[in-house]
């Protein structure tokens, strides 16, 4: 078959369309001005493939190939129900409806541009990695399920975010601003995420490399942070926020740097042992509590309290030099847990 535009009225279910080789690189559109439904297998190999419904759901229950092409979805509410769809990019326009492209087969080697509005959830699964573009998303929530997740736009969302990458990375490090609490999940590698506003985290469990926040505060509402044992580096840069990670499963295994400004709180627990390095705060209360606290590097705040709780090690240099714990015009209070 040949492919290019085809429009029909009405709600439609279209049944193996087949494969189609485009005569020109405009690809193929299928159009219905009602509610569609696709089942059985759709092929294009030249072109962008694009499928619309304008004013009713979009129902997914084919074997979509676009290999090598991009793929547009258009309608109220994107639901698959069977099938795989493989392209290179893909575009996802829901408007006030849900998305649901979680068939466990799906590979999308290009970026993955998801956009609905209101309290409907979002949900996306790839069998391999997914690396996401500009994404404008609403109340509802929001769930990756990838070997790997990583961006080249921005996400903005106001629903809660659960992202998990496997064995993969997680890198979300663009102007992103999540509204909602934000999980994330990775058993072996970095994970760096970034919001231009404040970050709550909720329950997240992560793997042996480095974890990176920057953000305008953060905070934990949702469930603990935990590395597995012998994780790199855990670094918390809160601008001009407030540092609040209080949940008392906590378990950071990596060394914690945490750095803010301003007149901005920071406390940070942990249920077993835990290492600050190099540390700069603002003018805030600065409250640890751990089992046993490690201090490897120079912790600075101005105007402000510190207070440890726990058995606290403070090591004898800092790269040579002396470790120094200064408060500003406040005071320091290590308390010594005793067993």
């Amino acid at each position: 078959n040949t492919a290019g535009d085809v429009t029909l009225l009405g709600a439609n279910t279209i049944t193996n369309l087949g494969a189609f080789t485009s005569t020109g690189t405009g690809g193929f559109s299928l159009s219905d001005l009602g509610g569609l439904t696709v089942t059985g297998d759709v092929s294009n190999n030249f072109g962008a493939v694009s499928i619309v419904t304008t004013v009713s759901p979009l129902t997914i229950s084919a074997n979509i190939t676009a290999t090598g092409q991009s793929l547009t979805l258009t309608g109220v509410g994107i639901n698959q129900t069977t099938g795989t769809i493989l392209a290179a990019g893909l575009t996802v326009n829901a408007g006030a409806g849900a998305i649901d492209l979680s068939q466990t087969s799906n590979d999308f080697t290009g970026s993955v541009s998801l956009n609905n509005s209101g309290p409907n959830n979002v949900a996306i699964t790839d069998a391999n990695a997914i690396n996401f573009g500009t994404s404008v998303l609403g109340i509802g929530s929001l769930t990756v399920n990838a070997v790997g997740i990583t961006q080249s736009g921005a996400i903005t969302i106001t629903g809660t975010s659960s992202f998990n990458a496997g064995t993969g990375v997680i890198t979300l490090t663009q102007s992103n601003d999540f509204t909602g609490s934000v999980t994330l999940n990775s058993t072996g590698a970095t994970v760096a995420i970034t919001d231009t506003n404040a970050i709550d985290f909720g329950a997240s469990t992560l793997g042996s490399g480095t974890f990176t926040v920057n953000a305008v505060g953060i905070t934990q509402t949702g469930g603990a942070i935990t590395q597995s044992n012998g994780a790199g580096a855990v670094t918390f840069n809160a601008g001009n926020g407030v540092i609040t990670l209080i949940n008392p499963s906590n378990n950071f295994t990596g060394a914690v740097s945490l750095n803010n400004s301003g007149a901005n709180n920071v406390a940070i627990v942990d249920s077993n042992d835990i290492t600050i390095d190099v540390t700069n705060l603002g003018s805030g209360a600065f409250a640890v509590t751990g089992t046993n606290i490690n201090l490897n590097n120079n912790v600075t705040t101005t105007n402000n309290s510190q207070t440890f709780t726990g058995n606290v090690v403070v090591n004898a240099s800092n790269n040579g030099s002396p470790l120094v714990l200064s408060s500003g015009f406040g005071g320091i209070l290590i308390r010594v847990a005793m067993f």
